[in-house]
């Protein structure tokens, strides 16, 4: 993993990679992050299936199950003003508040 490795601070984070790995991607990233730094996380409905509720596919299941935990992680986390937009395949987008 490449996070560990960099130094901030970072005005933006974007994520878009393994899907069960965007929480320890955020939990890396965010003391990287300057106050008032932005995240955007990509593909967080995952072709509809994390709203849905129905798997297109089996081997979309734990990505599936990552997403929904790693958006409800993501809207409550209290260092950040988030939320995800159903734009796209589904946009989580947060800034650093604390």
């Amino acid at each position: 993993m490449v996070i560990p490795t960099l130094d901030g601070p970072f005005d933006l984070v974007y994520l878009d990679a393994v899907k069960e790995e965007y929480r320890a991607y955020l939990d890396l990233a965010l003391p990287l992050t300057r106050m008032g730094g932005i995240f955007v996380c990509d593909n967080v409905l995952w072709k509809g299936q994390v709203a849905s509720g129905r798997l297109l596919a089996d081997h979309y299941r734990r990505s599936t199950a990552a997403l929904r935990g790693f958006n409800d992680y993501f809207v409550h986390h209290p260092q950040l003003l988030a939320q995800v937009l159903p734009v796209g395949d589904g946009l989580a987008y947060g800034v650093k508040v604390n």
